[in-house]
């Protein structure tokens, strides 16, 4: 928490190095010119808020540090007793630490924030929250970049979940997969894109939703309509020695043609 700092000429007649006691019981130890805190100087909060640094016509304004009792500190340029410019935020309690821009008390402008579990996220931020372009590195190796909005993934942008071998490419709503993108299965042993798993269509929080084609690594595909992550509607499935079947689906399921068994577990383990 920020503390502004208003006072009205005091200690009027001093000007040069002072000692102020307010009646609240803050104090101030520092330069004065005029009765006013202006130029380097400590001021001292009740509660264990400490700001040394730059001061201007009684405003905290310039560069300086803010220490909490909580032990955080922030370490930068300050306007009108905010956050404002570049500056350095550490929170060794919760293990965060932010280095970048402020505006008006909150991250603003491009900064990154590294979070207690190893996570870091590198970009835009707008009000205090990641909005714009920006890489966030989770702890697991996997990332995603991208655009933000609301401190989630919102827009277009790639996430790469490196600990299943996966990517997906395309648009984001709220931190799901919605709208229009490509997800493929990765396959260390090969270079191919044709011997991997590859879904290419419409989302909606983060299922296959809609109008889509999956490309199976054995050469067959189906295309045709997807609700919740399952064939469903009309479609083509196109099997692997060329053979078709266009007809409805229901519940990843072909309507109107018996599939056997063994060729209905080969279609489902590949998904």
């Amino acid at each position: 928490m920020i503390h502004s700092l208003i006072v009205f000429q005091i200690c009027k007649v001093y000007h040069g190095q002072g000692t102020c006691q307010f009646r609240d019981g803050h104090t101030y130890k520092g330069d004065l010119k005029h009765g006013l805190l202006h130029g380097k100087g400590q001021f001292s909060w009740t509660d264990g808020t400490v700001y040394r640094g730059e001061f201007k016509n009684n405003e905290i304004t310039g560069v300086g540090r803010y220490q909490w009792p909580d032990q955080s500190t922030y370490d930068g340029q300050v306007k009108n007793g905010l956050r404002h410019g570049q500056g350095k935020y550490v929170n060794t309690k919760e293990g965060v630490e932010y280095q970048g821009e402020w505006r008006d008390g909150m991250r603003h402008g491009q900064g990154t924030l590294t979070y207690k579990n190893g996570s870091v996220y590198e970009g835009e931020w707008q009000r205090g929250m990641k909005w714009g372009h920006g890489k966030m590195t989770y702890a697991s190796g996997n990332y995603y970049e991208g655009q933000w909005a609301d401190n989630k993934r919102n827009g277009q942008g790639t996430m790469y979940w490196l600990t299943s071998d996966e990517k997906y490419e395309g648009n984001w709503e709220d931190n799901f997969q919605s709208g229009f993108g490509a997800h493929i299965w990765l396959d260390g042993t090969t270079d191919s894109k044709l011997l991997r798993n590859r879904y290419v269509g419409y989302w909606k929080l983060g299922q296959r939703n809609g109008k889509g084609t999956f490309y199976y690594s054995n050469g067959s595909k189906y295309e045709g309509e997807w609700k919740e992550n399952y064939k469903h509607g009309q479609g083509v499935f196109t099997f692997e020695d060329g053979t078709t079947y266009a007809g409805p689906f229901q519940n990843d399921r072909m309507v109107d043609r018996a599939v056997p068994q063994k060729e209905a577990q080969q279609i489902a383990a590949q998904q």
